[in-house]
């Protein structure tokens, strides 16, 4: 999901919209095809996302982003990490 308020931003042309639910109940909302860049310069093309208002930060990445890779999140001494490495490259398991 994206808000709003960068897709309008970054100039985003509406691709269609659908019914979207959430914590609220459902409201129709745009669609949109974005590229996406992470931090550690994984980019994701052509992703499908929908628009609404999020608080606090500017898109919310989903499961099917998440799923393609190992995403990791420790906390250690107080310090939250997170990590994503894409292409999956094993398994995971900290049991």
């Amino acid at each position: 999901m994206i808000d709003y308020r960068v897709a309008t931003a970054l100039g985003l042309q509406p691709i269609g919209t659908t019914m979207a639910s959430h914590a609220d109940g459902e409201s129709l909302t745009s669609i949109f095809f974005i590229s996406l860049r992470l931090l550690n310069d994984v980019t994701f093309h052509a992703l499908r996302v929908t628009g609404g208002k999020l608080k606090g930060f500017d898109i919310l990445i989903g499961m099917d982003v998440i799923g393609m890779g190992d995403l990791a999140v420790t906390n250690r001494d107080g310090k939250t990490v997170m990590s994503f490495r894409y292409p999956s490259m094993e398994v995971i398991d900290f049991v």
